[in-house]
């Protein structure tokens, strides 16, 4: 459902151009990694934890710097721990989520830089 949900709102956000075009591209990385971690999960389990975890703090750290980035890092280690702990996921698993995290923010942020 929030991948239909996310998908309208980022297609309306696109033809429109409202003032909400910005968070468009927002919408558009949710929308990417919720469809890749969906195709994931017929296979594996990954950790969407983890892949939200990670997208914010990369998110965060390209747009505010290298100093904001270290001092909100500790969220994935933490997130990771949590998890493992909890024997939710294995190491790949976790690993996975991470990964497509890191790579569905930094295509996002890239894709951005390209129409604004």
């Amino acid at each position: 459902m929030s991948l239909i949900l996310s998908a309208g709102y980022l297609v309306s956000a696109i033809l429109f151009k409202g003032p909400v075009f910005y968070i468009s591209f927002a919408a558009g990385g949710i929308t990417v990694g919720a469809f890749i971690l969906s195709l994931i999960n017929n296979y594996t389990k990954a950790s969407v934890h983890l892949a939200v975890a990670t997208a914010f703090v990369t998110t965060i750290g390209i747009l505010y710097g290298f100093n904001i980035f270290i001092f909100i890092f500790w969220i994935i280690p933490l997130t990771l721990w949590a998890r493992h702990y909890l024997k939710k996921h294995t190491i790949l698993q976790m690993i996975i989520g991470i990964l497509v995290g890191l790579f569905v923010t930094l295509g996002t942020l890239f894709i951005s830089r390209m129409f604004l």
